[in-house]
C-alpha cells in the first residue's frame, strides 16, 4: 500500500486498472473452481469489480487488495448460490403445487395469489423469477439496502410459513 490515505482520482484509476488486469482471470478461475460455469464466474468477477468501482477508497486502503477482491468474490458467490437455491426451491414448490398437468401454465403470481400479501408476492417474484438484485429492488422501492434486505427476508419467511401451512392442509 502506498501509505497515502487520500489518493487522487488518477491514483485510484491506476490501482483499479492494475488490479483488474492482474486479477480478473484469477477471480474467474477461483469462481469456476467453486462450481460456477464460465459465464457465471465472469459475471461474478464483473460484479466484484463493480463493487470496487463503487468503493474505491475501501479497496485502495485495504491491507491486502487481493484479499479484498477475493473476500468480495466470496460474498458474491454466496449470494448467487443462495439465489439459485431459492429459485430451485420455488420451482420445486410450484411443481408440487400443480397437481394435474394442464395446457396452460399458471404464472407464479396467479398460482400463489392469496397465500401472502400481493406486495410480498410481487417482491419475491421480482427477486426469484425475474432475477432482480437487492440493489435493483432497493432502487425500485426507493429504500436503503438494509431495509430492502429485511423486507425481502421477511417476505421469504412469510411465504415459506404460509406455503408449509397450505401444504399441511392438503
Amino acid at each position: 500500500m502506498d501509505g497515502k490515505m487520500n489518493p487522487t482520482e488518477e491514483e485510484l484509476s491506476k490501482v483499479f486498472i492494475s488490479l483488474y488486469d492482474e486479477y480478473f482471470d484469477v477471480l474467474v478461475d477461483y469462481a469456476q473452481s467453486h462450481g460456477f460455469n464460465s459465464d457465471q464466474a465472469e459475471d461474478l468477477t464483473q460484479e466484484v469489480f463493480m463493487v470496487a468501482l463503487e468503493k474505491p477508497l475501501e479497496l485502495y486502503r485495504a491491507v491486502s487488495r487481493k484479499g479484498w477482491l477475493i473476500r468480495t468474490l466470496l460474498y458474491r458467490m454466496g449470494n448467487s448460490q443462495r439465489r439459485m437455491q431459492y429459485a430451485q426451491r420455488l420451482k420445486a414448490m410450484m411443481a408440487q403445487r400443480i397437481k394435474e398437468p394442464s395446457s396452460e401454465m399458471l404464472s407464479p403470481g396467479d398460482m400463489y395469489h392469496g397465500l401472502i400479501s400481493d406486495e410480498d408476492l410481487t417482491l419475491l417474484i421480482k427477486y426469484w423469477v425475474d432475477g432482480l438484485t437487492v440493489k435493483d429492488l432497493m432502487e425500485e422501492l426507493g429504500i436503503r439496502r438494509d431495509a430492502c434486505k429485511k423486507r425481502l427476508q421477511r417476505a421469504k419467511d412469510r411465504f415459506q410459513k404460509a406455503y408449509e401451512k397450505e401444504i399441511g392442509r392438503q
